[in-house]
């Protein structure tokens, strides 16, 4: 195949592209103008869709029903401002990437206000019952913020029913006592708030198990704004197709060259490849043949090729990340969902008092702080914590320490049990003769220098320190492991 005829083919061919690119360039842009005249509803995604449909239904009902008393109107505000922003968070998750923490506490802000500012109802008011069922079951909310395996979402917005179901019965409890108006309203306000809840419970088994879905290509979280939501999800218009590439140059004489090119785009595509069918075998006869010679098997062993010179690469090593030191967390006790919650402190002395026999206590990420719990509770825990002491009256059930270093532990009175787990240098101390009379059980796990402190022979001698065992031997005999602990001597 001569260099002409090539030339020929390869202007026929740029012909036809042209041609071809062109179609496309105005087909492209009658597809953008369609995707923008319909983006509204490819927007709406079947989690925000479902989501809009319990808005209008069970949470307007409930806002209904909550106006009907001037205590508990306040509450359907409340509610419109959580629910709302939740549906604004789900809208907002398929267009943004993970957020951190921070930026995801800071987009929660409503929901956290609505939380705090209802969680403490007066006990005498005359809706407190009401009050008290609304502050339990919008805690349920926050399945947005929960992923496995930190917890699961449906089993945040199910407690969230259990919870408020407890005090929507006695709701319902004295509006049989009532009658007429007073009474539908009673009966209103707990049905339509337990409807709104397992609502929700349903929604998120239904579109959240596992957690929101967040986009790794999408925005920051903090950027989104209800009114960008309707263009967020629509791609650009595309370019217009680029130009073909240059073809490459023959040295071949000029006109035979344009007769040739005159000649085969007159005959379109199709006149191209029945011109290429035609030159048979001769298609390839203008490439380089490569000689004996040139293969490799017949080179000789001084014969080696030039090394070849890569192009310099970039750096694979990473940089070395500036050294940066965990943001410090804002110390605060506060209350949640029957758990009075201890975090972050550095220093100093807390006191919880006004808790109840039902409540517990989790006190997290303390360092040299002294914890007060005065009055008997339920339970207490102690989590990830270092150098510090909690100074207890009792509990009903457990007293536990995980993951901390250097706690010791105060009980004045009777503490069934106490659990230590992955926890070092620290020491349980039974201070009066009441709590030594009846002793904990003691349930270690990779545990290390760790003691029982209880009082003297007399209120003159001094305290008894003795080491709980840390080391132990263990025997197969009779078809059964036996294991003993390494014996210590303690006075």
């Amino acid at each position: 195949m001569s260099h002409t005829q090539y030339e020929a083919l390869i202007s026929r061919l740029e012909q036809a592209v042209r041609s071809i690119e062109a179609v496309a360039h105005k087909a492209g842009s009658s597809v953008s103008a369609a995707l923008h005249a319909d983006h509204t509803t490819a927007d709406v995604t079947p989690a925000s869709a479902a989501w809009a449909e319990l808005e209008t239904n069970e949470l307007a009902a409930f806002e209904q029903a909550a106006r009907h008393h001037t205590e508990t109107t306040p509450l359907a505000d409340a509610a419109h401002t959580a629910f709302k922003r939740v549906g604004e968070l789900i809208a907002a998750s398929s267009q943004s990437k993970k957020p951190s923490d921070a930026d995801l506490m800071a987009f929660l802000k409503p929901i956290i206000g609505v939380i705090e500012k209802t969680g403490n109802p007066d006990k005498r008011s005359a809706t407190f019952n009401q009050q008290k069922a609304f502050a339990e079951g919008i805690t349920s909310v926050n399945w947005v913020a929960i992923s496995p395996p930190n917890g699961s979402p449906k089993e945040i917005a199910q407690s969230g029913v259990e919870q408020a179901d407890f005090y929507l019965i006695k709701v319902l409890t004295e509006a049989k006592s009532k009658s007429g108006k007073e009474q539908e309203d009673l009966q209103a306000f707990a049905q339509t708030f337990k409807a709104l809840l397992q609502k929700q419970t349903q929604f998120v088994a239904d579109h959240f198990k596992m957690g929101l879905d967040y986009n790794p290509k999408g925005n920051s979280l903090l950027s989104w704004s209800p009114s960008s939501s309707s263009s967020a999800g629509v791609p650009p218009p595309p370019p217009g197709a680029p130009d073909a590439p240059a073809a490459p140059s023959f040295t071949t004489q000029a006109s035979n060259a344009a007769s040739a090119a005159a000649t085969a785009v007159a005959g379109g595509m199709g006149a191209v490849f029945s011109q290429l069918s035609n030159l048979g075998d001769g298609v390839t006869g203008g490439l380089r043949k490569v000689t004996a010679d040139m293969k490799t098997k017949n080179r000789s062993k001084d014969d080696v090729p030039a090394p070849v010179v890569p192009k310099s690469a970039p750096s694979t090593t990473a940089p070395k990340a500036a050294a940066t030191t965990a943001p410090k967390r804002e110390a605060r006790t506060y209350q949640n969902k029957g758990t009075w919650f201890v975090e972050y402190y550095t220093g100093g002395e807390v006191t919880i008092e006004n808790l109840e026999l039902k409540e517990s206590v989790y006190i997290l990420g303390c360092t040299n702080t002294t914890v007060k719990v005065p009055v008997k509770c339920k339970s207490i825990q102690v989590d990830s914590c270092k150098r510090t002491n909690v100074d207890m009256k009792s509990v009903v059930s457990t007293f536990e320490v995980v993951n901390s270093d250097r706690i010791h532990v105060y009980i004045n009175e009777i503490v069934p049990s106490v659990a230590l787990d992955k926890t070092d240098g620290s020491s349980i101390h039974l201070v009066t003769r009441e709590a030594a009379a009846k002793p904990p059980q003691i349930v270690t796990s990779k545990i290390s220098e760790c003691n029982l402190v209880v009082p003297g022979k007399t209120d003159d001698d001094d305290p008894i320190e003795m080491p709980i065992p840390e080391q132990f031997i263990t025997l197969f005999e009779n078809g059964r492991l036996k294991t003993e602990s390494v014996a210590h001597s303690a006075n």
